[in-house]
């Protein structure tokens, strides 16, 4: 197998060597060497998120993947397409730009993403010009998409800043009183907090299904994208994978409850235990087989309109 490798390896560089002779090729390789500098950044934010579970970063992950896998499938049509003078300048002027900035963005993980972005959109533009992104929308979409780590961090400081104090958590535990009280228990809601005769919790910023419910909605939309379904489609994807989050997030929030009632070792097991590992594998069972049966029907009406397909090709 490694043999096969260095032989491939071996029949290709000569292939490179010559392209490599091409200016806009050479500067572009540069560039990119560049930006991928911020690629251990953009690890380093996501394996420790993966480490504890988290579907967000997985979904960036897979997103960065497919978004490179549509482009290399379709590189016959993608060596096709020629950029124009002024678009060529203008995707030079970006990747310039990012070059020289770069080094003053090491600050913070936004910043060198928003660098990233500027170069993959100029060597993008000075390679196969704006034609590019109206023929190839979904790898567009997925790879900036991809680009910032942490995508969900700055939805949830979107939510905070337009939505009161507490607002969500305050809405979940109220659900969850609910909840109790329809299966015979004395709950009654303090603020946010949740509260038996005998125990009460909290529902904090982390308990409040925003995250869950982000990834899911998340995943119903990349889910869309790559398996080309409609728009009316996709937004079932979406919603229906928010619906579900909130209503595991209520049923998450009163089995702690429960838990802290039987004792302090069920609810941490629950919490920050095992527990959280089984919850997240029922959750996303659950969303699958909610995917498979009620979406998974529509898949195979797509490949009757010949011209849906043939749009389907060129992206």
């Amino acid at each position: 197998m490694e043999i096969k490798a260095i032989a491939a390896c071996k029949s290709l560089w000569p292939s490179i060597q010559q392209s490599l002779k091409i200016p806009h090729n050479l500067i572009t390789l540069c560039v990119l060497l560049v930006g991928l500098c911020y690629l251990p950044v953009w690890f380093a934010a996501l394996l420790p998120s993966i480490a504890t579970g988290e579907l967000f970063p997985i979904l960036v992950i897979a997103a960065a993947y497919f978004g490179l896998k549509r482009l290399w499938d379709r590189r016959e049509h993608l060596a096709g397409l020629t950029a124009s003078i002024r678009e060529r300048r203008l995707g030079y002027i970006l990747m310039a730009l990012s070059v020289i900035l770069f080094p003053f963005s090491r600050f913070a993980v936004w910043s060198q993403a928003l660098l990233w972005v500027l170069i993959l959109v100029g060597i993008a533009l000075s390679s196969w010009g704006i034609k590019f992104f109206r023929q190839f929308p979904c790898p567009t979409f997925l790879l900036l998409f991809s680009a910032h780590p942490g995508g969900n961090i700055l939805i949830g400081h979107a939510w905070r800043a337009w939505t009161p104090v507490d607002f969500l958590e305050g809405v979940m535990a109220q659900m969850s009183v609910w909840l109790l009280q329809a299966i015979g228990y004395d709950a009654t809601l303090v603020g946010k907090s949740v509260e038996l005769p005998t125990v009460h919790v909290e529902v904090g910023w982390s308990c409040n299904g925003l995250e869950m419910a982000i990834a899911l909605g998340t995943a119903g939309l990349l889910y869309g994208i790559m398996s080309q379904k409609n728009r009316l489609q996709t937004a079932k994807l979406i919603v229906s994978g928010v619906v579900l989050a909130v209503v595991f997030n209520v049923i998450r929030i009163a089995g702690l409850v429960l838990a802290l009632d039987r004792g302090e070792d069920t609810f941490e097991f629950w919490h920050i235990g095992l527990g959280t590992q089984i919850f997240s594998i029922a959750l996303l069972s659950t969303y699958y087989f909610l995917v498979v049966k009620v979406f998974g029907r529509n898949r195979g009406k797509l490949g009757k309109n010949p011209r849906r397909k043939m749009q389907n090709l060129l992206r």
